[in-house]
């Protein structure tokens, strides 16, 4: 899995899945192999691996936020 941060938005990449979340909700969601270009998004599937990839980034930014804020973040 890799995250990032690009112009507001956060995308997790997690095998063939890209997931974009403005930090409120899915504002996009592809299939990086069969859709490359990411034409297609396919946020609007109640698909269990989309729901499952959103609740895994919400817990890493929280975790993130809270070792910023408890300045433990290289522990």
């Amino acid at each position: 899995m890799a995250v990032n941060m690009s112009n507001g938005v956060y995308q997790l990449v997690s095998k063939q899945k890209l997931l974009q979340f403005d930090g409120e909700k899915t504002i996009g969601y592809y299939d990086l192999k069969t859709d490359p270009n990411m034409k297609n998004d396919l946020s609007a599937n109640n698909d269990k691996h989309r729901k499952a990839m959103e609740t895994t980034l919400k817990a890493m930014l929280q975790q993130h936020n809270n070792r910023l804020i408890y300045n433990t973040l290289r522990r």
